[in-house]
């Protein structure tokens, strides 16, 4: 898990200051179809990253289930 965050924490900040860029050129260009391609653009990556990131975890699960489930319902002197 601590290396799927390390993966795509630097992706997902890597996507905002590159949308940002693009943004800032297209409205110094004055390019207003580019921009309002790029809102929607920004926009529609919303859903489509819930998406991935469901799947990802539902597949994490199903892989690691047995054992996320006896962590789940391991006694209180175990986990200490």
């Amino acid at each position: 898990m601590r290396s799927m965050l390390r993966f795509s924490v630097p992706m997902i900040l890597g996507n905002c200051m590159g949308s940002g860029a693009v943004f800032s050129i297209r409205f110094g260009a004055q390019d207003q179809k580019g921009l309002k391609e790029g809102v929607v653009g920004i926009w529609w990556s919303v859903p489509i990253g819930w998406f991935l990131a469901d799947t990802v975890g539902v597949i994490y699960y199903m892989i690691h289930r047995k054992r996320l489930l006896l962590w789940k319902n391991s006694r209180d002197e175990v986990m200490q």
